[in-house]
């Protein structure tokens, strides 16, 4: 048998989207490597304890990868 799992998602900017916490995962996209509101919400994600996914096409030079956990 099968486990049920249930997933919340919220968008940034979403009057409805919970502060982020330790048990959160932060999903960015930065095609170049980061733009100021990316950095500035991942940083916030970061320094709640969120964990920080970030999608960009600038592996090693972005500046939004300073945050990441994880880059894809």
């Amino acid at each position: 048998m099968l486990a049920s799992v249930h997933i919340t998602t919220h968008c940034v900017g979403d009057i409805t989207t919970p502060p982020i916490s330790s048990s959160d995962l932060h999903i960015a996209s930065a095609g170049p490597g980061g733009f100021s509101t990316v950095d500035a919400i991942c940083g916030v994600a970061k320094s709640n304890g969120g964990r920080v996914l970030v999608l960009t096409a600038q592996l090693e030079l972005g500046s939004s990868v300073k945050y990441a956990n994880s880059v894809a």
